[in-house]
């Protein structure tokens, strides 16, 4: 508990930064929306699957916990902004038809890259444009692996498929359930191949998971490190802010690591790459 408060007021401190009137209000938005869309997530699942989280909700959210709550257990969406009120509708939409606690996770990221991705829309720079679709594209291959990996069907999957990427939804629902072979000419793409191919377990022919989620945050930090050779502009924002909470959570992995006992070998197979390197 003292490391998840220390590091969340270090995190405060980051995100201080966007109160200053010189930055596009996009920026500050673009961080923050997830943190409104996890607590919405909270409630959702207290609504319709009775946990009862409160601990689980996180600070920087933008509507206080008091109305987001009584928002959802009324479904009185105009309580919330209307972004966010879209999103809500659209989670109890399917959640009503399809009572998963699980479709609530995978549907609620779905909604918000694909939020962050609209926020951005206007925004003249390659390099934040190539992050959201890349995000999304990585998002939806992790999907697809995971779906199989629970035994979930395509239905399901086509659920949490994001869109804005530069991936075929439709053919990664085919390659559901047809082996990584498949996934892999379904994806196509250099890059996402390569990521696939080199975290695939031989002896069991299907991809590690929890080593292509950090492949893949380490392919989008990578991408990130060219914004600083940008002068100005919501690129080097973006991967300021974004190196910002990378280190976050390596400080978490380390001092959790140390608390637990785990080696130091241990420790390090679980790090994500340094912006700085």
């Amino acid at each position: 508990k003292e490391i998840e408060s220390e590091l969340k007021d270090y995190l405060a401190q980051v995100y201080t930064f966007f109160q200053d009137p010189t930055l596009p209000t996009c920026l500050g938005e673009f961080f923050l929306c997830r943190y409104d869309l996890h607590n919405l997530r909270v409630y959702i699942k207290e609504r319709f699957f009775e946990r009862e989280e409160p601990e689980a909700l996180l600070p920087f959210s933008r509507v206080e916990p008091e109305v987001m709550e009584q928002a959802v257990r009324h479904s009185n969406w105009s309580l919330l902004p209307a972004w966010m009120a879209s999103i809500a509708e659209k989670i109890v939409g399917l959640v009503e038809k399809e009572p998963d606690p699980q479709l609530v996770d995978f549907a609620m990221d779905r909604y918000f890259l694909e939020h962050r991705q609209e926020i951005v829309r206007g925004v003249r720079s390659q390099i934040v444009q190539d992050f959201c679709r890349m995000t999304i594209d990585l998002a939806n291959i992790k999907v697809v692996l995971r779906c199989e990996r629970m035994g979930k069907p395509a239905s399901f999957c086509e659920k949490a498929l994001a869109e804005g990427g530069t991936l075929d939804r439709e053919k990664l629902l085919n390659a559901m359930g047809k082996g990584v072979e498949e996934l892999i000419r379904s994806v196509g793409e250099r890059n996402y191949v390569e990521l696939l191919v080199e975290n695939i377990d031989l002896t069991e022919k299907r991809v590690r998971l929890t080593h292509f989620d950090r492949a893949a945050d380490d392919f989008v930090l990578d991408y990130l490190k060219g914004a600083r050779l940008v002068a100005a502009g919501p690129d080097t924002v973006i991967g300021y802010v974004y190196a910002k909470e990378n280190e976050i959570v390596i400080l978490r992995i380390i001092m959790m690591g140390n608390l637990h006992a785990l080696t130091p070998e241990e420790i390090d197979n679980l790090l994500r790459g340094v912006y700085t390197e």
